[in-house]
């Protein structure tokens, strides 16, 4: 049993789970995702699998295979975290060549990205990336400093 106050709502999350989110729209469908935000609970050493299902969210296009289910492998080591986004399918005529990715970690040790590209580190917790492919896989690995 938790208890919590009626302005909260509890949120139980298995360890190393990646959690898809996108920032706040009236409906879902109705402009294509511009921003892929990510959040990564810690559990300690052990790998998540978490998958992200994409398509036009109107038409029944995806029976012809017109859609993208990405694979989000989340990989807890000692160390480190390692990220994979591996993506499947056709796409879709309104998925963004582009979009940005925000990776929210909750729970981790203070970390060092060790990615190349661009990026902004926000208090050792967050990084946002502009401009990221979702037809391509996508590996990303963080250092902890403790």
């Amino acid at each position: 049993t938790v208890s919590s106050p009626l302005e909260t709502f509890p949120l139980f999350v298995r360890g190393n789970a990646g959690i898809v989110s996108q920032p706040y729209t009236n409906r879902m469908a109705s402009a294509p995702l511009q921003e892929l935000i990510v959040t990564v609970f810690d559990g300690g050493e052990g790998t998540h699998t978490t998958f992200l299902y994409e398509d036009d969210g109107e038409s029944c296009c995806e029976e012809n295979g017109a859609f993208l289910k990405t694979e989000i492998e989340t990989v807890r080591e000692a160390d480190r975290l390692i990220l994979r986004f591996r993506p499947s399918g056709n796409g879709f005529s309104s998925l963004p060549e582009k979009r940005n990715l925000t990776l929210i970690f909750k729970g981790f040790p203070e970390f060092e990205p060790a990615v190349s590209g661009s990026f902004t580190l926000e208090n050792g917790r967050e990084i946002k990336m502009p401009d990221v492919n979702p037809r391509l896989p996508l590996e990303l690995a963080y250092t902890f400093t403790v």
